[in-house]
């Protein structure tokens, strides 16, 4: 389990751009945690465009989530205005406002 957990680790460092090793690793870090699957939410804010990486995710949920869901994100306004390499997580709009909003509840 060590050597695979290392693996990952060496594979993620060497990711840097390549949309391609990204989807290799979002296929091995769920094999690796025993997970349904992983992803990463790539936001643009100069250009307002946005994706994620997600191979083992439906297309339809994608498309559902850009459409549908982004905008009630508690995370939405602080990923737009975040500097660039800083990573967005629930700790920066706090735990009980996700779980009260409706991104979360999906009302």
């Amino acid at each position: 389990m060590e050597t695979e957990v290392h693996d990952v680790i060496e594979r993620i460092y060497a990711a840097g751009s390549e949309r391609t090793r990204w989807n290799d690793l979002f296929e091995a870090i769920p094999e690796l945690s025993g997970g349904e699957a992983a992803n990463m939410l790539v936001a643009r804010p100069k250009t307002a465009a946005m994706t994620v990486l997600s191979p083992r995710t439906d297309a339809t949920f994608v498309d559902a989530f850009f459409t549908e869901w982004w905008s009630h994100d508690p995370t939405h306004a602080r990923t737009l205005s975040a500097p660039v390499g800083q990573g967005v997580t629930r700790a920066d709009t706090g735990r009980e406002s996700f779980l009260k909003s409706r991104f979360h509840n999906e009302l």
